[in-house]
């Protein structure tokens, strides 16, 4: 992880909180002590390790086709459309302090810090509330020890974790925890919204096929928006040949139809085709009794 930030001289730390709200999503800060503040810092660092230790891969840029792990440091450029709602809140410069913090807590889907330094560049860090709202709950079970006798603590709790999901700086947003990104930058949301835009983009390359069949199973199943924002994104769509196209679909399993001169795809196989595109389903020639079919659930382009 190459952060365009000094993690080694921040001069400045803002906690802050995020929540449903009128079936909006808004943020505010909340006023922290420098112990806060520190443990925050150390969090950033405590990330910037994980994902650079030794064994961990080299970031690969975030494809929402893909499958992946639990943990995987992937990367996707601020300007990226998928970025769009994590790259609002780093840029936010307006934000105020929460009204009522408790309030703000119990209603929280997640909390981020922000962070600047000596250079005042600006670096955002973001972790889904679960385990951190969820100590609140414990309330009156959780003891501490105190002049050599334990107590129950019956002040509110919260539990910060020991690293966050997401870290935006102004050139990248560093994706550590993939399956919270989707959540926090409301991923599926925006890809399904996007799915008349993603056909007529692709259309435009592929004239030749009628894409209202594909386009009205996409907007209602997660995987077929998914596997065209992912064909848009990674231009998988320019130069293509027809009759290659034609052959690896029969050779892959999708059966494909017409209608008048345009290729037509029926619903149960808009999937398989989609894949095809996308560069998903591939046929291999090793055994000596003929070829294998196979599907990737994730895929990079070998030599760059």
């Amino acid at each position: 992880m190459n952060l365009n930030f000094d993690t080694e001289n921040v001069e400045v730390t803002e906690f802050g909180l995020g929540r449903h709200f009128d079936k909006k999503r808004e943020f505010a800060f909340v006023p922290t002590d420098r112990k806060v503040q520190s443990t925050l810092q150390d969090m950033v660092k405590a990330t910037y390790q994980k994902v650079t230790k030794d064994g961990m891969k080299p970031p690969t840029t975030f494809d929402p086709a893909d499958k992946h792990g639990s943990i995987e440091y992937l990367t996707l450029p601020i300007d990226n459309d998928l970025a769009v709602n994590v790259k609002t809140l780093h840029q936010a410069s307006n934000l105020s302090p929460a009204d009522n913090p408790l309030d703000w807590i119990t209603k929280s889907f997640c909390y981020f810090a922000q962070f600047h330094d000596q250079q005042r560049r600006r670096l955002t860090a973001i972790r889904r509330a679960t385990q951190f709202k969820g100590a609140l709950k414990k309330q009156n079970r959780i003891l501490s020890l105190g002049n050599d006798a334990l107590r129950i603590v019956e002040d509110p709790i919260f539990q910060l974790n020991t690293d966050f999901d997401v870290i935006i700086d102004s050139n990248l947003v560093h994706i550590i925890h993939p399956i919270s990104f989707r959540l926090l930058g409301q991923i599926d949301e925006a890809i399904a919204e996007a799915v008349p835009h993603n056909i007529q983009t692709i259309k435009n390359k592929i004239g030749y096929v009628d894409w209202s069949t594909i386009e009205e199973y996409a907007s209602t199943h997660s995987r077929a928006a998914n596997l065209l924002a992912s064909i848009r994104t990674d231009g998988h769509a320019n130069n293509l040949n027809k009759e290659a196209l034609l052959d690896l679909c029969a050779r892959t399993g999708v059966k494909l139809g017409n209608s008048g001169s345009d290729i037509r795809v029926p619903e149960d196989q808009v999937i398989g085709f989609l894949e095809v595109l996308d560069r998903r389903r591939y046929e291999l020639n090793l055994v000596t009794n003929g070829s294998e079919q196979f599907r990737a659930s994730s895929r990079q382009r070998l030599g760059g």
